[in-house]
């Protein structure tokens, strides 16, 4: 199976989200999203990238919020890679 990395709207990371999330809901704003589709254009993770939380520059530092995959293999290695290089 070839997987690839493909920008996505909130709103489509949400929805994988709300349904594969264990234990988190849905994020209400950011700097990015990311998702891992298959050759049919199936979502099988994202991750959704923002400002800290910490109270670090929001400028120049970005926070992993959630990330979430439908457990297919090596997908969140695959969006923390991703969400590195876009930032």
């Amino acid at each position: 199976m070839k997987i690839k990395t493909t920008p996505l709207e909130l709103r489509e990371a949400n929805a994988h989200i709300e349904e594969f999330h264990r234990h988190h809901g849905r994020v209400q704003g950011h700097r990015f999203s990311i998702g891992v589709v298959d050759e049919t254009g199936k979502i099988l993770g994202c991750a959704v990238v923002g400002r800290p939380t910490s109270g670090l520059d929001p400028k120049r530092i970005l926070e992993v919020t959630r990330l979430c995959s439908d457990g297919a293999p090596n997908v969140c290695s695959m969006l923390y890679s991703a969400a590195a290089r876009v930032g």
